[in-house]
């Protein structure tokens, strides 16, 4: 449950971050009617709150609230369970959905699809690489585009971590090799990667078969082929950070820790999640 906060802060919150003056004016006032409305504030008072709007009396023209309101306050909303993240470590769940906002359809792996994957991979260069891709984008949970910029002193052994320097929006984040994916990344970067750089000088982690930087295309198409020799449907790089996700929700792991082990900026992100929590393992 959340408290009935102080829209001072949340108003205050919204300014230092730049928001615009409708914000800054808006939403305070439109979370200040759920507050007062509501019993109870958690998410279950804010789909019945949702559920009141539709059917509330627009002042203007009589009917019901436009889906252009309702919007607007599922973006206050939205920006209200961030404040409460940030400023308080607090988790409101806003999983209201409105027409033309559904959730799109994602690719997730089975836990056995993904061992598979790793079945698939062989015993050379190439394979040790293969294995460093998926410790990096499934046991690490990385972007696309955060893997391919990735670099050698990214990589911090001695301490358990990997230090993405420019994610999402640049923000950089550590995020915690486990006991296997520590592994692979070691026997590439000591055995896999001097054996493929052919000379060239570079810190990139990811290299291609003439030595130089491993091309987005590059790593797409590595994974397509181990999909295809684990046969099972060719999928995305971020079908891997997805799987990894609903696994570690399977797992009980809390939204929080998930969400801070992804990057995302708001939980709103991150509870994509748990409508596929009974995705088979």
């Amino acid at each position: 449950m959340v408290e009935k906060a102080d829209l001072a802060g949340f108003r205050q919150w919204l300014e230092v971050l730049g928001y615009n003056a409708g914000a800054v004016r808006y939403a305070p006032a439109r979370i200040g009617e759920w507050l007062a409305w509501a019993e109870v504030a958690d998410h279950r008072s804010i789909e019945a709150f949702f559920a009141y709007l539709k059917t509330r009396p627009n002042r203007n023209t009589g009917g019901g609230l436009s889906l252009a309101s309702l919007r607007s306050y599922q973006t206050y909303f939205k920006l209200y369970s961030r404040y409460l993240l940030h400023s308080r470590g607090e988790i409101l769940e806003v999983n209201i959905q409105l027409p033309g906002t559904e959730i799109p359809k994602r690719q997730v792996l089975t836990k056995k699809q993904i061992e598979q994957l790793y079945a698939a991979t062989g015993d050379d260069a190439y394979g040790l690489r293969d294995r460093a891709m998926l410790a990096i984008y499934y046991g690490c949970g990385l972007r696309r585009s955060e893997g391919i910029a990735l670099k050698t002193a990214d990589i911090r052994l001695e301490s358990n971590l990997l230090y993405v320097q420019r994610g999402k929006l640049y923000r950089s984040r550590f995020v915690p090799l486990a006991k296997g994916v520590k592994k692979d990344i070691y026997n590439y970067l000591t055995i896999g990667r001097p054996m493929l750089q052919k000379g060239e000088l570079h810190d990139y982690f990811f290299i291609g078969r003439t030595g130089k930087p491993l091309k987005k295309s590059s790593i797409y198409a590595a994974l397509q082929r181990l999909c295809k020799t684990a046969q099972i449907e060719p999928v995305g790089l971020h079908a891997l950070r997805h799987s990894i996700a609903t696994h570690l929700l399977q797992n009980e792991v809390p939204l929080l820790q998930i969400a801070r082990f992804l990057g995302h900026s708001s939980l709103e992100s991150t509870q994509i999640y748990t409508h596929l929590v009974d995705v088979p393992l």
